[in-house]
């Protein structure tokens, strides 16, 4: 047996600020959601409603009143769980158990750039159902504890002591969490077999499936394009959002359906600095929407070619994205 170690401290502490943000834990849990919630499919046939939970809870003042930081996160989802399989996957950085889908095995590290402790409470079925309650922070998983108990399938993850620019940094409104939210995991949502994903914050409920069909936050998708560039294939979606509040008009390049970098469409295009908006008739009456143009570029070459964290390719990606225009 190995003796090699790897000091989880130190490795979260040298992770990049540029490309890891405020978002990048939520993220990351929604797609962990999405897997396991794929994963229990391919067990249960008959499984169908699968459903995330994000709940985001800001502090409270002593009259009641949220202070605006954010005290904690809880994501739950209703996949297969943290079984044995996935708890020793958990356990093991750079864990190949999802290769095939384009995991890195690394996510679940960029956690502890927010949060100082990530307790797990989650039922699975091992011959009748289980459940394993244990914590993961810098030092590792610890506190573990497995019984015989549970009658459905939930896995819930509470995000604690966050760090500050954590807390301050998504002091945000419910509506413009889904939509930061909603433009990075498109490519999820637009799929017919991605589950319920419902954000939770300041008392209000947006499902994210739902949001994105709204009239008054709409994606209407303008064009589909295949295209082959130096010998590698690529295809083009280009997508108009509406949106009530100021969005930038841009091109993100994606890896295994989550964006990995995004650019703003001005620096090719001049023009697409300015704030379009579209004449709208809406119950009798004329109204003018804005609303901003998103180019998304999938292939197989960002698939290969994205690096652990997903926040930059092993290419300029400058020399590509002239030719997607």
């Amino acid at each position: 047996m190995s003796n090699f170690k790897v000091n989880l401290k130190r490795l979260v502490e040298t992770l990049p600020v540029k490309g890891v943000n405020v978002l990048t834990p939520i993220i990351e849990g929604i797609v962990n959601g999405i897997n396991s919630i794929d994963e229990r499919k391919k067990i249960d046939k008959n499984f169908k409603d699968g459903k995330i939970e994000v709940i985001i809870e800001k502090k409270l003042q002593i009259d009641g009143k949220e202070s605006g930081g954010i005290d904690f996160l809880k994501i739950i989802d209703n996949g297969i769980g943290f079984n044995k399989e996935n708890f020793e996957s958990f356990n093991e950085a750079f864990s190949e158990k999802k290769i095939d889908i384009g995991g890195k095995g690394f996510g679940r590290i960029t956690y502890l750039k927010y949060f100082k402790t990530i307790s797990v409470n989650s039922t699975y079925y091992d011959n009748g159902f289980k459940n394993i309650i244990f914590n993961f922070g810098k030092e590792g998983t610890y506190g573990n504890s497995i019984s015989d108990g549970g009658n459905k399938h939930l896995t819930e993850i509470k995000f604690e002591f966050p760090e500050k620019v954590f807390s301050e940094g998504l002091n945000e409104k419910c509506e413009t969490v889904a939509r930061k939210l909603s433009e990075h995991l498109l490519s999820f949502l637009l799929d017919d077999n991605c589950p319920d994903i419902i954000i939770k914050l300041s008392g209000k409920s947006i499902n994210l499936k739902e949001y994105i069909k709204r009239e008054d936050c709409k994606i209407l998708g303008i064009k589909e394009i295949d295209k082959d560039i130096f010998g590698k294939k690529f295809k083009i979606y280009i997508y108009k959002f509406y949106f009530p509040e100021k969005d930038i008009n841009s091109i993100n390049l994606v890896a295994h359906n989550r964006v990995v970098t995004t650019t703003n469409l001005s620096k090719y295009i001049p023009e697409f600095e300015d704030i379009f908006t579209d004449k709208i008739n809406k119950n009798g009456k004329e109204k003018t929407e804005n609303y901003a143009i998103k180019i998304y570029v999938k292939s197989n070459l960002f698939d290969k070619s994205v690096n652990t964290i997903r926040n930059k390719f092993d290419f300029e990606v400058e020399n590509l994205e002239n030719n997607f225009l």
